[in-house]
């Protein structure tokens, strides 16, 4: 799987809260080791971080 997202050729951001669940944020490691995108951690959150932390999301959305 890591060598068909690694096909990916468009810039991508991957963002977890800093509570998700450990399989989340293990695949999206795995992602953005793939892809080489940009990965991000959202403090204050878990598996909702657009709701649970908007201010940084959109933050991070705006500037990437």
């Amino acid at each position: 799987m890591s060598a068909e997202l690694g096909r990916i050729a468009c810039h991508c951001l991957a963002y977890n809260g800093e509570q998700d669940m450990a399989s989340f944020l293990a695949t999206s490691e795995t992602f953005a080791k793939a892809t080489g995108c940009r990965r991000e951690i959202i403090p204050e959150s878990s598996g909702f971080p657009p709701w649970e932390n908007p201010d940084c999301v959109n933050g991070l959305v705006s500037a990437w």
